[in-house]
Formats: structure tokens, sequence, C-alpha cells
């Protein structure tokens, strides 16, 4: 039976009550039937628990193991010492999953003998169910000619060309036993350790450019919206995972330097108090700069960037919420006049076509007079 399952989807899952059936849904209905799936219940307080005994018992292919809370990344762990699928999946219970999904990626791995597929990735917002097609979660431009490929092919990108959540890629499962990858068990960004690892160790990575993962941003109550006093927990977690490619001897240093610092800018921009704040530039200064291969500012590819390093590495607390608030207003402010622009291109277009229907209303009925006119005549015997 184990020999038969060519994939195992993992899901770790915490309260997420409200978007659970929606996300097993489209798990158990994938066209790739054989398939196992491991859904570990993190300690939830909500309804989590008992709607996934539902869907056990409504299908063998599905079980659920119990953890007191210990986080995503141990759920995961837990998930995979279970596993006996072929390829590994790791999705996450408030998210949704094209029907296809499993099947196209479990195809390429098979066609490519790849250890990573990487596959494209919508977001949808809280309250608004449109998603829409986000170019992080796969960035086709920076990949080679030739796919698959690996670290050594695009050093320089092998970390930019896509996100560090696990989500948007299926993994072999001898490939992370053999490289012995395990997620970290933190709070928060416990994926960076886990995925960052794989892509500078994988061998062959292959990519299915369609967008097959529906990712829900801005959840309340999901870990990547909601602050906690663990303030250096993500930082802490790059740190780990340079030394760990340092230690592997496959760290790439400009693509590291550049994924790491992208990550440390949202991190600090999405601090709720100046106390951690201030708290995060500190240990920046103090040490974490230098183990992330960002002591130069020249390493960053955007000016803006390029700018905000430089006043990490000198300026005080102060200086960095000065210029990220600047940058932010500055980014909202052209935001703001491409849409006035455009709402000026729109009226100035809905006024011409209003002309030219007006228009052509005139001259249809210019012509339907006239052709009145000629009836009349004719009745008339004119």
């Amino acid at each position: 039976m184990a020999d038969d399952i060519k994939v195992s989807v993992i899901v770790p899952v915490y309260n997420s009550a409200p978007y659970l059936r929606q996300c097993l849904d489209s798990i158990v209905e994938q066209t790739l039937r054989e398939i196992e799936i491991i859904c570990v219940d993190d300690g939830s307080t909500d309804e989590s628990p008992s709607i996934l005994e539902e869907y056990a018992a409504a299908d063998a292919r599905l079980s659920v193991l119990h953890q007191q809370n210990q986080y995503a990344g141990v759920a995961r762990n837990n998930g995979m010492a279970q596993a006996s699928g072929k390829y590994l999946m790791f999705w996450d219970s408030d998210d949704y999953f094209d029907l296809t999904a499993l099947e196209k990626m479990y195809n390429q791995c098979e066609a490519d003998n790849a250890d990573i597929c990487v596959c494209g990735a919508s977001r949808v917002v809280e309250g608004v169910d449109i998603p829409v097609r986000e170019p992080v979660y796969l960035r086709m431009k920076m990949l080679p000619e030739q796919i698959p490929f690996n670290r050594k092919d695009i050093p320089k990108y092998i970390l930019n060309f896509t996100n560090a959540a696990p989500w948007n890629k299926m993994f072999s499962r001898s490939f992370v036993e053999r490289e012995s990858i395990r997620y970290s068990s933190a709070q928060n960004a416990e994926d960076v350790f886990f995925v960052e690892t794989a892509l500078c160790c994988a061998r062959t990575i292959s990519v299915v450019n369609e967008s097959l993962i529906v990712y829900r941003r801005d959840r309340v109550g999901s870990l990547t919206n909601t602050i906690t006093d663990s303030y250096l927990v993500p930082l802490e977690t790059w740190v780990e995972t340079a030394r760990e490619l340092k230690r592997r001897e496959v760290y790439p240093e400009e693509s590291f330097a550049n994924r790491a610092l992208g990550n440390l800018i949202y991190m600090l921009r999405n601090q709720k108090n100046y106390l951690s704040f201030e708290g995060i530039v500190a240990a920046l200064q103090d040490y974490a700069l230098e183990e992330l291969s960002l002591s130069d500012a020249s390493v960053a590819r955007h000016d803006w960037q390029r700018e905000c390093l430089d006043i990490m590495l000198s300026g005080s607390a102060g200086d960095v919420l000065m210029y990220l608030m600047n940058y932010t207003y500055r980014k909202q402010t052209e935001s703001a006049m491409r849409e006035r622009l455009q709402s000026k291109e729109n009226r100035i277009l809905l006024k011409k076509l209003k002309k030219k229907d007006t228009e052509i209303a005139r001259l249809k009925g210019a012509e339907s007079n006239r052709a009145k006119l000629k009836w009349l005549k004719g009745l008339l015997g004119r």
C-alpha cells in the first residue's frame, strides 16, 4: 500500500475552522488519487479537530495526528515522520488548491527526476475573494534557459526566483532524507530554514509555470499576521539558516543577502511597537548584518534597499524608521497618483465614448428621418 502512494500531503492545522473545509475539499478532490493526507492538529481550541475527524472518517487516505501547541515547524516534522509517499507537499490549512496541482507537479517531478518542483501561486486577501497571481512565487525571468536547474546554474538568483514558503513546492522525500533537512521549531519563519536549505542543496529543480495555489493573506489570527513578544525569532532564523548553508558549503552569498534583506525590511515595517523595532535594529548592527552578508550596502540590488541598508549599518533605529516611513509615504503617493491618472484617463475615455454614442444616435436619427421622408414622398406621389 505504501509503495503506491505518490505524494504525502502534510497539513499543520491550528484554529483554522472557518477555512478548513474549503482547504480539505480541495485536497481530497485532487485529480491525483494515489496520495495520503496527514493532518497535524497543533493543539487547536476551535472546531478544527472535529472537522478533521469528520474528514478522516469519510476518506481512508486522510489521517489525523494530535500534538500540543508546538507551532507549524514541529507539526510538519511530525507529519514527515509518518509520510510514506515518494514526494512531500506541505500545505497550509487556510489555503486552497487547484484540483490538478498534485498531478501536474508530480508529473513534472517524474519527467525531470526533480528534487524540487516549484509552481506559481495567487493570493487572496481576507474579505476579497478574488485570487491575484503574484510574481514573487515564481519569477520565470530569473531562471536559466535550461530547466531543470540547480544552485550552480543561477547562483545569484537561486533564493530569489521564488519565495521562502513551502506550499508552492513539491519535494522528493528521498532528497529530504538524504540531506537531513528539517523545519525549525520557531514560532514563525520556521519554513525559511527548510526551504532555503533545500533550494541550495537540490541537484535538480523543475517548475510548473501555472498558478496552482491560492494563499490566504491577512487572515486574522494567522501566525504571519500576528505580532508576538518574540520579535527576534525571524531574524534568528535567518542567521541560523545562513550558518547552516555555510556549514554545508552551499551558501549563495549575493542571492542570500538580497533575500534576507527583503525579508528584514518587511519584518521591520510590520512591527507594532517601537521597542521591538529598536531591538531588531540593535541586533542587526550588533551581529546579524555581518552574519547575513549585509555588511556592505552595495550588495543590495535596488536603490531604495541600498539606501535603507546604508542607514541600517550606521544610523539609529529612529533613522531607519524615518526612512521606511518616508519610503512608504512615497509609495502610497505614487500609487494614489497612478489611481488618479488612471481615473482621469477613464473619465476622458468615457467622455469620448459618450460623444461617440451621441454621434451614432444622431446619425441613426438622421438616417431614419431621411427614410421616413422618402416613404412619405412616395406615398404622396412626389
